[in-house]
């Protein structure tokens, strides 16, 4: 269990880092995928606390000292969750369907609070409000 917590920080951090990289974007999907992937396979039963992790991720320091690019990867984890649920890319059970739509239920709120708090606050760039809003759609 501590080497599957300990690789789930790691892509995580992996993520903030390759965030503030020039032309790094395909390499962020794919770690935003498969972040997402494993969350899909394991949310809420051995990560009972993903969203939690994620929301996490806003602390990372990050080299430039904005929390702008720790946002978006935030915004752009919960969407392709969504998304992903939405239209798995493997076959879910029924009761697996319901248990991750239940789990991501519990933090809309928290969720729908941030991505408007974006919105409002006006000092993000049109990146941020554009995942913002799709966020908010998804």
């Amino acid at each position: 269990e501590d080497s599957r917590e300990g690789f789930r920080k790691s892509l995580m951090c992996s993520l903030v880092e390759w965030s503030h990289k020039n032309g790094a974007a395909a390499v962020q999907t794919q770690l935003t995928l498969c972040l997402v992937s494993i969350a899909i396979h394991t949310v809420p039963v051995r990560w009972p606390d993903f969203f939690g992790d994620v929301f996490n991720l806003l602390e990372i320091p990050r080299p430039n000292n904005t929390r702008e690019g720790n946002s978006l990867i935030v915004l752009q984890i919960f969407t392709t969750f969504a998304s992903q649920i939405a239209n798995p890319p493997i076959e879910l059970s029924p009761e697996r369907s319901t248990a991750l739509i239940a789990a991501m239920e519990q933090n809309t709120d928290k969720l729908l609070s941030y991505a408007e708090h974006l919105l409002k606050t006006g000092s993000y760039s049109l990146a941020a409000t554009n995942q913002s809003l799709n966020c908010l759609l998804a």
